[in-house]
């Protein structure tokens, strides 16, 4: 089959939409892409004509068709060469004033990439440096290798490296003034710094500098970003994970499969995307969480846990038993803002405040009356965290940025997409069947079944409501829960 023309909204990372966009090359449709996933005014027109929360959503020659699923039945069933082939449709005209907005701009389909830098990091953004920074980069490393450096370690005067740069740095040329000015460069460039931060980078025998590139000094805790301590310039912390959340949905990007089902970690772990997001991740150390409101904190750590976990499926592999599992989650940390938090810690610490992992069995807080971390316990309980958060495993909800101003909506999208997928009715036997989350972590959700029912009906659609309305009020209704599937998007 070929022809016909596609319109395909999407969200950066979306594994459904990866999924979709094979499909369609695969039976030979011409599909446009525009990218949602950080136009808020335009998934409210996506909403309010389709009526659907989820990505991807599909057009196929002015008609509107649904997401990947329905595509695949469509395939399957043969409708999508009718389609395809019929009388092309007129789009509806909030779709098409939507478009119109895009006339003249390129769909972004990822973070913005240059030839010679590739994903953009705080480094290049901050510098001012451009193409330049990289040249800084190797000088400074130049500075500190055990042959040809400085040949010291901790902090060294500004004389010692003015006359490191007169010798070894061809731009220089033997001058002192040059040598100057490239010690500012690479200060601004922040891989040089004054050991207290206050001066200047000068030829003075009584100041002392130090390179951000020495890594001699003990780390300051085995997190998976702490290998280094930073020392530039911290910001935001809600931009600071905006910006990593980024990257890593780029870095998923390069390593999903076609059809959306699957992702490499072993490949990312060798991509220079990926060394420039560990370089990054490390100003999470610094970041300040106190000044965080309760949405923008919960936004944070929702971004935190699901960067956390692709970054240590990369570093260390997927766990492959149930033990290997439960160190995953208790040994594989960030640093952040002064404290080691793990991936239980952000989950079962914060994000469900500070209560005990279902699988503890000592029912005490996660963090203790002393903890510094305690303060930062997200309370009232939002149950719907539990559906934002990934963990790798293919029974997980796909991956998605949050923000302060989205999580609401964002939320109530995985929660919906999550519960229509993994909720299960029959009424002739009359039974419910549920994910394992739901017995997990059932008191989240109410304290009786009915209760948890209850919860699960507000996400479902008009007739699956219905029905579950009818199993209740009838009573004499059995649940079960499906196996969880742990195998990993590898």
């Amino acid at each position: 089959m070929e022809g016909g023309e596609a319109l395909v909204f999407t969200n950066l990372g979306c594994p459904a939409c990866h999924r979709a966009k094979a499909a369609l090359k695969q039976n030979g449709v011409v599909y446009r892409e525009i990218d949602i996933s950080e136009d808020a005014k335009a998934q409210e027109v996506v909403r309010d004509v389709t009526g659907r929360r989820s990505v991807p959503v599909i057009f196929i020659n002015g008609k509107y068709i649904g997401g990947a699923e329905e595509l695949e039945e469509a395939v399957t069933s043969r409708e999508l060469v009718n389609i395809v082939e019929g009388q092309p449709a007129i789009l509806p005209r909030m779709i098409r004033g939507l478009i119109a907005n895009r006339t003249g701009t390129a769909p972004r389909t990822s973070p913005v990439h240059t030839e010679k830098t590739g994903v953009q990091t705080p480094d290049n953004r901050t510098t001012g440096h451009g193409e330049d920074k990289s040249v800084l980069e190797e000088l400074a490393w130049r500075m500190v290798d055990r042959k040809e450096g400085l040949r010291r370690s901790g902090a060294f005067s500004g004389a010692e490296a003015c006359a490191w740069l007169v010798k070894n740095c061809e731009d220089v040329h033997n001058q002192l003034d040059l040598a100057i000015r490239k010690g500012r460069e690479l200060q601004g460039a922040h891989l040089l710094c004054h050991v207290t931060f206050s001066e200047p980078f000068s030829a003075s025998a009584e100041e002392f500098f130090r390179l951000t590139t020495q890594d001699d000094e003990p780390a300051i805790s085995r997190a998976l970003n702490a290998r280094r301590t930073w020392v530039k310039p911290t910001r935001a912390a809600s931009k600071v994970i905006a910006e990593l959340r980024k990257m890593v949905l780029a870095l998923h990007v390069e390593a999903i499969s076609a059809d959306g089902r699957s992702v490499n970690y072993t490949a990312l772990s060798t991509s220079n995307s990926f060394k420039k997001y560990v370089k990054a991740a490390e100003e999470l150390q610094r970041v300040d969480l106190f000044s965080l409101n309760r949405e923008e904190k919960m936004a944070f750590f929702i971004n935190a846990y699901n960067t956390l976990v692709i970054h240590a499926m990369v570093e260390s592999g997927p766990p492959k038993s149930v033990f290997k599992r439960m160190g995953f989650y208790k040994g594989m940390k960030y640093y952040i803002g002064g404290n080691d938090f793990s991936l239980d810690d952000i989950e079962h610490g914060v994000l469900r405040g500070n209560r005990a992992p279902p699988s503890s069995f000592i029912k005490n807080p996660v963090f203790g009356s002393t903890d510094p971390r305690r303060f930062h316990a997200i309370v009232p309980l939002e149950p719907r965290i539990h559906f934002a958060l990934v963990c790798g495993a293919k029974s997980c909800p796909p991956i998605k940025m949050y923000t302060p101003e989205n999580l609401d909506d964002g939320l109530q999208v995985a929660t919906i997409s999550f519960c229509e997928g993994e909720v299960k009715l029959n009424l002739e036997r009359r039974t419910v069947t549920l994910s394992r989350i739901f017995d997990w972590y059932k008191d989240d959700f109410g304290e009786t079944p009915k209760e948890r029912l209850a919860f699960i009906s507000t996400f479902l659609s008009k007739q699956k409501q219905n029905d579950l309305k009818e199993l209740i009020q009838g009573g004499n209704f059995k649940i079960s829960y499906s196996d969880y599937n742990w195998s990993l998007n590898d």
